[in-house]
């Protein structure tokens, strides 16, 4: 009886000896197997949505363990591995070949350590970074004028600024987002807007003003 952390082939031989000394023996063999290591979640795709918190832990199954893990592959700026546990908040979109191996940490003998290894592609998906209003009233010449410019589908704070086209002249794009001032110019102008999130991430809309 007993426990055992060593895979193998033993051969033995057990006497028995009865009350008045004398002995009988037999040969034995017997075959400790390595274990079939599982992992879960199964390889493929992982989604981490950008922006947001994301965890993700995998646990080696198929022998007592414990584990020791190791992530091997570059990870999205803004997340880590610890422990089994990929975790954090990714900020740069795009598809990223990670490998998780898992390896036994007491297990000895014949084809020792054993460990188990899958891959996957923690995939990013870009944003979608809406910019609103859908369209710009028009301005009155020698008229103040001010229309608020935000976006969504980001990481604020956001950055606008006219990336194409030209706006009425004594009207300005804050970098925050206010289309403001006041204009003497008459005439139909067309403008694109382009909001920039925290983490470099674009979204653009055209305007048309008269």
């Amino acid at each position: 009886s007993g426990t055992t952390n060593e895979v193998g082939t033993f051969n033995f031989t057990v006497t028995a000896t009865d009350a008045n000394g004398q002995t009988g023996a037999r040969a034995y063999t017997v075959t400790v197997a390595a274990p079939v290591l599982t992992m879960t979640p199964p390889p493929g795709t992982l989604t981490a949505p950008y922006g947001a918190a994301y965890s993700q832990a995998f646990t080696a199954g198929g022998s007592a363990g414990p584990f020791n893990y190791v992530l091997t592959g570059a990870l999205p700026a803004g997340m880590t591995f610890s422990g089994n546990t990929l975790s954090g908040t990714p900020t740069v979109p795009g598809s990223y070949p990670i490998t998780v191996t898992a390896t036994d940490t007491v297990l000895t003998g014949v084809g020792a350590p054993f460990s188990i290894a899958q891959n996957y592609t923690l995939d990013v998906p870009a944003p979608t970074i809406a910019v609103n209003p859908a369209t710009a009233p028009n301005p009155v010449a020698g008229t103040a004028y001010s229309q608020a410019i935000t976006a969504t589908g980001g990481v604020g704070p956001y950055g606008f600024a006219v990336t194409a086209g030209t706006l009425p002249s004594g009207i300005t794009l804050a970098t925050g987002g206010t289309l403001s001032g006041t204009t003497n110019e008459v005439g139909t102008f067309n403008f694109t807007v382009t909001a920039t999130d925290a983490n470099g991430q674009t979204g653009a809309r055209a305007y048309t003003v008269t």
